[in-house]
């Protein structure tokens, strides 16, 4: 298991450039009730014409 922090920095780039990219969606970042974030994502059900 990795220890917190120990990344490469990548993974939400990679996750924006999906969603945005080829799923044609969005994703954005809230604060969470419990402390820390949520990050939110929201496709289209169909793809765009």
């Amino acid at each position: 298991m990795r220890q917190d922090g120990a990344g490469s920095g990548f993974g939400l780039a990679f996750a924006r450039s999906v969603v945005e990219g080829a799923l044609h969606g969005k994703i954005w970042c809230e604060d969470s009730d419990l402390g820390g974030a949520r990050f939110v994502i929201e496709v289209p059900e169909t793809s765009p014409e």
